[in-house]
């Protein structure tokens, strides 16, 4: 579980002011590009693991990218580039402390030079043992119950330059919108399948109730039902309901 985020003087949570850019024009184009392919859902993209992978291609001195998402308190990764980001999210995934959960729960851009930041004084020890010095993680605003971050885990304090901050908040800003998008179809097909569930089990019962009244085998008690929704013009789920209410009441079937 996650507790409340550490406070930090304002200046360590950067507005990433424009200034001169660390990353070449042409590499941030090409990331933005297959970022937007990645929004509008074309071929060749398809998950936050692309997203990570750009990231890690496109800005100087990474070691690792991640995305965590907080879903009801309970921190998980969604997708990481390198060992170090996998030791590194779980190390804040144990402790609660970190600057990617502190992002995601207050949405800000949160950065931390691990050898001078007393807030994180733990994750900074954790981070210099798998050679990590420099981090920022920028919040994503994906949906009311569901969180998440952007980590950048790089070495030097070029990470935290305003030119790189403004490429990962707009790599950001990219992957909440992807991100939000598979969230929203990853609930539309657990509800079809939820309904198409519960479906299969109002049917197995009323065939059930037919085979014990009127001594059918399995499939004949299923074709009366399927038989009787095609003559009457009404789906096979809402014929089997019928036939429960009217067994639970004691009437005929």
């Amino acid at each position: 579980m996650t507790g409340p985020p550490r406070q930090r003087p304002s200046s360590e949570v950067p507005a990433a002011p424009e200034g001169p850019d660390d990353v070449s024009a042409g590499g941030q184009l090409a990331v933005l590009a297959d970022l937007a392919r990645l929004v509008l859902d074309l071929p060749g993209l398809a998950g936050p693991g692309e997203v990570v992978d750009l990231v890690a291609r496109a800005l100087p001195g990474v070691l690792g990218v991640s995305i965590t998402l907080v879903e009801a308190g309970v921190p998980r990764q969604a997708a990481s580039s390198s060992p170090p980001a996998d030791v590194l999210d779980r190390h804040q995934r144990e402790t609660g402390v970190g600057p990617g959960l502190d992002a995601a729960l207050t949405g800000a851009v949160v950065r931390v030079l691990t050898g001078d930041d007393p807030v994180y004084a733990d994750f900074s020890a954790a981070a210099a043992r798998v050679g990590v010095t420099a981090v920022v993680a920028v919040g994503l605003p994906l949906r009311p119950q569901v969180v998440g971050s952007l980590t950048v885990y790089g070495t030097g304090r070029r990470l935290g330059e305003p030119g790189t901050l403004v490429l990962v908040r707009t790599v950001a800003a990219y992957a909440a919108i992807a991100l939000a998008g598979r969230l929203d179809a990853a609930e539309r097909r657990a509800d079809s399948l939820r309904s198409a569930l519960e479906a299969r089990a109002v049917v197995e019962q009323a065939t059930g109730v037919l085979m014990a009244r009127h001594d059918l085998g399995a499939e004949e008690a299923l074709l009366l039902l399927v038989r009787t929704s095609q003559d009457t013009d009404v789906k096979l789920r809402a014929v089997a309901a019928d036939v429960l209410d009217r067994a639970r009441r004691g009437e005929p079937v």
